[in-house]
């Protein structure tokens, strides 16, 4: 069972948003003027190739709509053909990496796309985005390939020994640790995606960026201290992403982070601030039309706070929707662990044990997987097995509870070492770097 994660495990939904918001120093050319010699067919291969090239691999031109993909997303097959073509080996991992755009539904597609982005990263890369670890990111969550951690570690290292103290490079290892932390965070490993969240943000203020990957940033942060019961942590960063969210007007952000504040309060039974917040991501999700899942993912947190308020028969109403659009449109894709949670608690309230046991038995949990929604398993379990009188499984479920709670504070504990120790270790370099500045 997943962790609630929205937008960040729909890998295929945030590529255009990870591939192209970073910033790029001396772009000066307008989106039109790239377009137009792109599309200008008497032009040189080799110059429409440049074109859609500076285009594609960042977007830092003011004022842009989140929506200019749009145009050049059907573009990324011939980019890719003539730069076979043409021998550009540093823009394949780029190309081959927004061809699968056009994967959508068809993993056969989405993992040969990976693995060619994979291969062709390995021997050039022309970008500054660490193509490497989404690729494996794609084999490893879209594809179910076995990729151990060691292999990401060892790509990390690589990366990381090759660079230097230049701002270029120190953003680049600030991705690269970015890379990292989703990683582990995917895997559900809290306590070391944690540590490379942490200094990836670190990283980020030493470059004076709060752009949208500080916001993505404070968004992981968020979403661990949710899931290990660090309520106060987790408000301070997704307060963060939303306040940089709404500056950008990044409509997809925005209804992310707003998802996270809605979770977060649901947490914390505040039912009048979990229905506002989700409310407010249920309006902006509404209207990005390539992510209705993001809005299906809205509609179950919806179902949550009418479960807190009791209302279970239209929680139940409201996750059949939900049902409804992975049964159809979204077929192929699977509801985040919370749906299952949130359906099992609707009939848990409505007394219905068995479909409430049922529902949890639905989804395979890892014994080694530990966060508040695994605790929220073993409670609907216990209380449901209660309610049909088998005792023996009902605590049986409660100590699982109970040593999950206790695995949750020990992580609570170290999270705060962890994060006191960067802190030193950063001003420490800081210091460092001022007293070499000044010699």
């Amino acid at each position: 069972m997943r962790p609630i994660r929205f937008l960040l495990p729909l890998l295929l939904l945030s590529t255009a948003a990870m591939l192209f918001s970073s910033t790029l120093y001396g772009q000066t050319r307008t989106d039109a003027q790239l377009y137009s010699i792109w599309k200008d067919s008497s032009k040189p291969e080799t110059v429409r190739l440049e074109a859609i090239w500076e285009r594609m691999d960042i977007d830092s031109l003011p004022n842009q709509k989140p929506d200019w993909w749009v145009k050049w997303q059907n573009e990324a097959k011939e980019a890719l053909e003539l730069a076979l073509k043409h021998n550009k080996k540093g823009y394949l991992p780029l190309f081959y990496m927004a061809t699968m755009e056009a994967c959508a539904g068809n993993t056969e597609c989405i993992c040969t796309a990976a693995k060619k982005t994979l291969e062709s990263a390995k021997v050039a890369n022309a970008s500054k985005k660490p193509f490497i670890f989404w690729a494996y990111g794609v084999l490893k969550f879209q594809c179910k390939e076995d990729v151990k951690d060691e292999v990401i570690i060892n790509e990390f290292n690589k990366l990381k020994s090759a660079l230097s103290n230049k701002p270029s490079d120190l953003q680049m290892l600030r991705d690269a640790n970015l890379e990292l932390a989703d990683w582990y965070h995917m895997n559900e490993k809290y306590p070391q995606a944690l540590v490379y969240f942490q200094e990836t943000r670190h990283l980020s203020e030493e470059l004076k960026l709060t752009d949208y990957t500080y916001g993505r940033i404070n968004e992981g942060l968020s979403a661990i201290h949710t899931q290990i019961g660090n309520y106060k942590e987790a408000e301070k960063y997704i307060d963060i992403s939303l306040r940089l969210a709404h500056a950008r007007k990044d409509t997809l952000s925005l209804g992310s982070s707003y998802l996270g504040k809605s979770n977060l309060m649901l947490k914390l039974k505040d039912e009048a601030k979990a229905q506002r917040y989700i409310d407010s991501a249920m309006y902006v999700m509404k209207n990005v039309k390539h992510c209705e899942p993001c809005y299906n993912i809205a509609k179950t947190l919806n179902a949550g706070v009418k479960n807190l308020s009791k209302n279970y028969s239209g929680a139940l109403a409201e996750l059949n929707e939900v049902q409804a659009f992975f049964n159809g449109e979204g077929k192929g894709q699977k509801p985040e662990s919370i749906f299952y949670t949130e359906k099992a608690r609707a009939y848990l309230g409505l007394k219905k044990y068995n479909n409430a046991i049922q529902t949890i038995d639905s989804v395979k949990t890892s014994a080694q997987i530990y966060n508040k929604e695994v605790s929220d398993k073993y409670d609907i379990l216990s209380q449901s097995y209660e309610g049909l009188g088998d005792y023996k499984n009902a605590l049986q479920n409660y100590r699982l509870r109970m040593q999950t709670e206790d695995t949750l504070a020990k992580w609570r504990n170290s999270s705060e070492v962890t994060r006191l120790e960067l802190e030193n270790q950063f001003t420490q370099q800081q210091l460092k770097s001022q007293l070499d500045f000044q010699g």
